[in-house]
């Protein structure tokens, strides 16, 4: 189960090993609001950065199909901030 920042789960399932304090602290890293259907915008932490390959491929991605096709950094439960007073993880 994945919890937004918000606390509210945005999954219809959940199980007894993912429910309580510790499905509560958990935060997903994403890429800045980009409105893609697939990817639905929500309140998350900060995303991790591309690194220099994968930014210099989403400029070449970005100048030829525009909006029409768009590499962006990938979903991952990583606190890339402090939060609740869990520090940042070294990733």
């Amino acid at each position: 189960m994945v919890t937004r920042l918000t606390g509210r789960s945005d999954t219809p399932t959940s199980h007894p090993d993912t429910t309580g304090s510790s499905a509560s602290s958990v935060s997903v890293s994403v890429a800045k609001a980009e409105q893609l259907p697939q990817l639905p915008d929500g309140a998350f932490l900060p995303p991790m950065s591309l690194n220099c390959g994968e930014q210099h491929v989403k400029e070449r991605i970005a100048a030829r199909y525009g909006r029409e096709r768009v590499l962006t950094i990938g979903r991952a439960a990583v606190l890339t901030t402090a939060l609740h007073g869990r520090a940042a993880c070294h990733y």
